[in-house]
């Protein structure tokens, strides 16, 4: 029998001729015999195949057969067979089973890719931005830094991409805070570029690259259990905006719009010194102090300029633009180095703010028409009962002001005029008209409507007097309305409502504010006649508060204020929850018990209180008797006002009212006016700011000013009003006939 041989296949992808194939002689069994070997080979394992790929097919390592598996022949022809190129197609482009990320992870984590201790040069290349990768001999550390390197070079062409100028018109990124003309289409910055949110910011640097972002969330950003969590205090997102922003200005110095400019003008404004805004601008995080004041002053040229056409333009009309709104500025100037001629010096001076007039009738303005009001002389037989008769007490909200409506405002530059001065009030008129763009030759018909606080009014109203045989209209200032500012109207009334129930500063009597804030451990007004506004309105609310939640336990039926939450807690729970009209219900009764004149009148007399109807009548309770043995209270020490007045007052024989009761109830009821006037002033009710108003002039005897602002807030702002009333409101309260209904009294009952 003749013997065959049987060639062994070579592998795919091996070279010709590189190893010689082994002929194994096959000699074929007898048929006779019962067994016959297998003509296959053995299955072999993947360590097996791994181990042939090393050593049959002629690579001299592993590095070798990497490179050949994956050569790139850039433009020269491809020497791989087509299986080659789809076999690692698929692999690089995610088509196979194993793929990239797990080749990755498999050398990253191999134990072999890291470098023994000793090998202290390897060791410290890991992350290497400089260290030649052809130095780098193990795995980790060459491909960290090799990624280090890849990231960097992403990071600084997407840092310059987003400092590039962008063409979206609507980014401010790129704005200029002045124009010198060398550039066509330079965009200027404007008073709507300074605003801004960190949030906002923090969205647009995230939507513009979430790369840049993530990288910057990685270096501030604090991570429990591997998930970023944002801290109340100094949340992560505006360190990274406040990052970026510097990183763009490095790049790019005219990429300053987005957070630098407006941080450069917050350090002028705040007037920082000039070396923290040195530094600062080093730092790259605001705009140098001149790109400031360049920026301040184009944005100021421009919205005068603005102003003055929109002035120039309602004078053809006949109309008045703006109303203006003046105080007085001081800024005390000290030496600290004392020379000859050299001493502190306070600098004073008047502001002025430019209000736009906006939702105004045609011809509300008119001078004419204003005179001929005037010359009725109407206002004589105004009083205290036409005002309070006229107070609309539902109030319909039909004079309440858009509330989409954006007041513009300007400012204009501020003089070193005196405005309590007649002379100095005068000239402050004349050049803030002058700056505005008023031409005295076409407004002859126009009134000027000037408000600020009770001095500049009383030195207008001093001024047109003096002025008032002048025959030039303009020059006499003739069509001048000055009324007062409402903020000076609420501090006038807070002070008198604080005159009226404060008290002594270590008086007895629980229904005083001195008892109630030295409880409260809150600060007593030294000067009861001038008040601190900010501090006494916190208190007195506070105050005003508690007493109220004090009646609402009284109509609910609660044992003590502290059990208000659970009592509605519970209705909670079992679903029986008051609606709103029963809680209105409830409000009213409220009112009439324990914040009217009703209820006053019946804590004065208990015959009054006898007759009260049983929806208004105060019910009666037990009065407190304290520990007799119970040593008294220590009250903390406090300044006596100035002008007290007596510390105790008597009352008269056969008075059988309850007057600490009678002193909490005014309180409930004026104040209450203030806190409604501070709620309808922000959400811009007029209607409902002219009835208080009118009801503080009626009842708590307010100084002229208020009667004042009824007249001129009419003329300019309420001409909807009911025809009826059209003759009340154009004319003020003569001080004369203003009478006071209540006075409560305010001191310890001897």
């Amino acid at each position: 029998m003749i013997p065959l041989t049987i060639p062994t296949i070579s592998p795919p992808g091996s070279t010709p001729g590189s190893f010689s194939a082994p002929h194994t002689p096959i000699t074929p069994i007898s048929s006779t015999s019962s067994t016959q070997a297998p003509l296959r080979a053995p299955r072999r394992t993947q360590w097996e195949k791994v181990d042939d790929v090393l050593t049959s097919y002629g690579f001299r390592n592993l590095g070798d057969f990497l490179a050949t598996l994956f050569h790139d022949h850039g433009s020269d022809a491809d020497p791989r067979t087509p299986r080659h190129t789809a076999s690692v197609a698929a692999f690089l482009q995610g088509a196979s089973t194993f793929k990239m990320a797990d080749l990755l992870a498999l050398i990253y984590d191999h134990p072999q890719s890291r470098p023994k201790r000793k090998y202290s040069d390897q060791v410290s290349a890991a992350f290497s931005p400089h260290t030649p990768l052809d130095d780098i001999r193990y795995a980790r550390p060459c491909l960290t830094a090799w990624a280090t390197r890849t990231v960097g070079d992403e990071v600084y062409r997407r840092i310059g991409r987003l400092a590039k100028k962008s063409d979206d018109p609507e980014s401010r990124r790129h704005v200029r805070a002045t124009t010198n003309r060398r550039k066509k289409g330079a965009r200027v910055a404007t008073w709507d570029d300074t605003r801004f949110t960190i949030q906002g910011l923090a969205d647009q640097y995230r939507e513009a690259d979430e790369f840049l972002w993530y990288l910057t969330e990685c270096f501030c950003a604090p991570r429990v259990k591997g998930k970023v969590v944002v801290r109340k205090r100094r949340p992560h997102h505006a360190i990274q905006v406040g990052a970026i922003s510097p990183f763009l200005i490095s790049r790019n110095s005219f990429a300053s719009g987005d957070l630098a400019l407006p941080l450069g003008i917050w350090h002028f404004a705040c007037k920082s010194h000039v070396d923290v805004k040195r530094v600062y601008c080093r730092f790259g995080s605001t705009v140098s102090d001149t790109t400031a004041r360049n920026a301040l002053n184009s944005m100021s040229a421009a919205d005068l300029s603005e102003l003055r056409e929109r002035v120039r333009d309602a004078t053809e009309r006949g109309e008045a633009d703006h109303s203006k709104i003046i105080d007085n500025v001081q800024e005390n100037s000290p030496v600290y180095e004392h020379g000859l001629g050299r001493e502190n010096q306070l600098k004073v001076g008047t502001a002025c703010t430019t209000v736009r007039l906006l939702d105004c009738k045609p011809g509300a303005f008119n001078a004419a028409d204003h005179i001929g009001r005037v010359v009725q002389q109407a206002r004589q037989t105004m009083t205290t009962e036409n005002v309070y008769e006229s107070i609309d007490w539902p109030h319909n909200w039909s004079h309440r002001i858009n509330p989409n409506r954006k007041t513009p405002v300007q400012p204009v530059g501020t003089n070193g005029e005196r405005e309590v001065e007649t002379q100095g009030m005068a000239r402050t008129l004349l050049d803030f008209d002058q700056q505005s763009g008023i031409n005295p030759d076409k407004c002859d018909n126009i009134l000027s409507w000037v408000r600020g606080d009770g001095a500049s009014h009383a030195t207008i109203m001093r001024l047109k007097k003096y002025l008032a045989v002048t025959p030039n209209i303009y020059k006499s200032f003739r069509n001048v309305i000055s009324t007062p500012e409402t903020w000076h109207t609420k501090a006038t009334d807070l002070n008198a409502c604080a005159s009226n129930h404060y008290g002594p500063a270590a008086s007895k009597d629980p229904s005083s504010l001195s008892r109630s804030s030295n409880a409260a451990n809150m600060k007593r007004p030294t000067d009861l006649k001038k008040c601190d506004f900010y501090p006494t309105s916190r208190s007195m609310t506070m105050i005003w508060d508690a007493r109220v939640l004090d009646c609402w336990r009284l109509i609910l039926g609660i044992d003590s204020d502290s059990e208000i939450v659970e009592h509605f807690a519970q209705l909670a729970e079992i679903d029986c929850l008051p609606t709103l009209d029963e809680l209105l219900d409830h409000a009213k009764v409220l009112r009439e018990r324990y914040a009217s004149q009703v209820a006053y009148d019946q804590s004065l007399s208990t015959e009054d209180h006898d007759e009260a109807s049983s929806r208004s009548k105060i019910p009666a309770v037990e009065p407190l008797h304290g520990d007799e043995d119970a040593p008294p209270p220590e009250i903390p020490a406090a300044p006596e006002p100035k002008d007290e007045g007596p510390k105790f007052y008597k009352e008269a024989p056969g008075f059988d009212g309850d007057r600490v009761l009678s002193n909490t109830i005014l309180f409930l009821m004026e104040f209450g006016w203030w806190v409604e006037l501070n709620y309808a002033i922000p959400e811009g009710d007029v209607g409902r700011v002219m009835e208080i108003l009118k009801v503080s002039t009626a009842i708590v005897q307010l100084p002229i000013m208020i009667s004042k602002l009824l007249k001129d807030l009419y003329l300019h702002v309420c001409g909807n009003l009911k025809s009826e009333l059209h003759g009340l409101y154009a004319r003020s309260v003569r001080p004369a006939s203003v009478r006071v209904l209540t006075r409560p009294q305010g001191r310890t009952a001897e």
